[in-house]
């Protein structure tokens, strides 16, 4: 019986924007054990977008801007229950001069480039106003997070829908 040796790592290279959350855009993915079978990776084409004008939309928009910012997916574990509490995702959502998902002012759009007229009328402009000022002010949505908890802007409950804001 012919021995056949197995390589010592099958190197898999993966197409930009076919990767799941658990590994980042380019990556090389490679498996340091002999493979006996045949290995086929399936990639699922990604569902479509929920339909826009609704929370689920802007969350879903929010969790693909994430990379551009240099974020891994596990960064909406702290920003979906901060924006739960600020918005619930709503972007038509005012509180006095707190407007949006991200629940900002008017300045901080026009800080970021924006209007008022697309601040207040673009879900994806707000995101991206959110999404910015978290970066510039605390680095990660995690880390935004803690600030807001420890702020006492949230609280005591397990449920987010009972949690207020303030992180500002």
């Amino acid at each position: 019986m012919t021995e056949r040796s197995a390589p010592a790592a099958v190197v898999v290279a993966l197409p930009a924007g076919s990767l799941t959350e658990k590994v980042p855009l380019g990556a090389i993915v490679t498996a340091p054990w002999p493979l006996a079978t045949t290995v086929m990776v399936r990639v699922e084409p990604e569902p479509p977008a929920p339909a826009k004008d609704t929370p689920e939309y802007a969350e879903w928009f929010a969790r693909r801007e994430m990379p551009r910012y240099g974020w891994t997916a596990d960064q909406m574990r702290c920003l979906r229950p901060m924006w739960i509490g600020e918005s619930h995702w709503q972007y038509r959502e005012i509180t006095g001069k707190y407007i949006g998902i991200p629940q900002t002012t008017i300045g901080v759009a026009n800080d970021y480039g924006f209007t008022e007229a697309q601040y207040r009328g673009i879900p994806e402009v707000q995101v991206e106003v959110g999404l910015r000022y978290i970066r510039d002010r605390y680095g990660s949505p995690c880390k935004a997070w803690s600030f807001w908890k420890a702020q006492g802007a949230w609280q005591d409950s397990a449920d987010p829908e009972q949690w207020w804001g303030g992180w500002y």
